[in-house]
């Protein structure tokens, strides 16, 4: 009886520890099992975030491309071509941003200047065939794109960490407690925000570029200048007028130089008059002794 009853214990002691040895192990694997799903799930995230951005790099349409265009053509009437080439740009809703114009020659007469335009960048490559098709003739024609998609995104990205840093900042100073802790927070703050707005400086400005394209076009004229009849600048009545008080003056002048010149030297004349006079005086004498 007491042979059975210790048979029985020791068969309950090696089930209970085959069994704790059981859970221990379940409960490793559970552990392992989930230590391996956050790290896995970390890892799906960063490359999930990874393949956002080389995504927005290669997708076509989110490209940011700044185009540039160069012309240098002829017209044959340079105010008209001037005003047609500010209405094509009106027309696909750009504008004007600078202009000027000098006439090349006093002889020619023709005028020649340069334009400067931004145009929407889904209407440059319509705006650039219309100037062809123009009554135009184009002697040279550049295009330039700049590709700023990576700088862009890359723009994106630290902004948004320099937010988070702000909102980070903005917490602590909430709850500091201290002067010089508040004062520390502040100017870390100061110098995030600073470094927030040139980040948003500089995207709206690759943004600004990238929507508006920039073309620049030089003209000049190549029709004949005929010289007319240009009676109006001859003034003939005024200047025989201006040449006849130019002498009257002269005469004037002169008659006031020599009236100033005997006037001024009355007394050295009379001295040489009365030396002249006693010098014949004289002469006569002695001729007539």
């Amino acid at each position: 009886m007491k042979a059975a009853t210790a048979l029985i214990f020791l068969m309950l002691i090696l089930t209970g520890c085959l069994g704790g040895a059981s859970e221990s192990k379940k409960d490793s694997s559970d552990t392992a099992s989930e230590s391996s799903s956050k790290s896995g799930g970390k890892a799906e995230t960063e490359q999930a975030a990874s393949d956002n951005k080389e995504q927005a790099l290669q997708t076509p349409s989110n490209r940011k491309i700044i185009y540039t265009a160069d012309m240098v053509i002829e017209v044959k009437d340079f105010d008209k071509a001037y005003q047609n080439i500010q209405n094509e740009a009106q027309s696909a809703g750009g504008y004007v941003v600078s202009t000027n114009s000098n006439v090349s020659g006093e002889e020619s007469g023709l005028n020649e200047g340069t334009m400067t335009l931004r145009i929407p960048q889904e209407k440059f490559s319509g705006f650039l065939s219309s100037m062809e098709k123009g009554a135009y003739k184009i002697l040279q024609k550049n295009i330039s794109g700049q590709d700023v998609t990576e700088e862009f995104v890359d723009l994106e990205s630290r902004l948004k960490a320099k937010e988070a840093v702000e909102a980070r900042l903005l917490e602590f100073m909430k709850g500091a407690g201290k002067t010089e802790d508040l004062l520390a927070i502040s100017k870390d703050l100061s110098a995030v925000q600073e470094e927030i707005e040139q980040l948003k400086g500089r995207m709206k400005y690759l943004q600004n570029q990238t929507d508006l394209s920039t073309i620049t076009i030089q003209l000049s004229e190549t029709k004949v200048v005929v010289p007319g009849v240009n009676n109006h600048d001859l003034n003939t009545w005024e200047k025989t007028q201006k040449q006849f008080m130019n002498s009257v003056n002269a005469l004037l002048y002169a008659g006031s130089a020599l009236i100033i010149f005997f006037a001024g030297n009355l007394p050295v004349w009379i001295l040489l008059l009365a030396a002249g006079g006693a010098v014949y005086y004289f002469w006569r004498k002695r001729r007539s002794d």
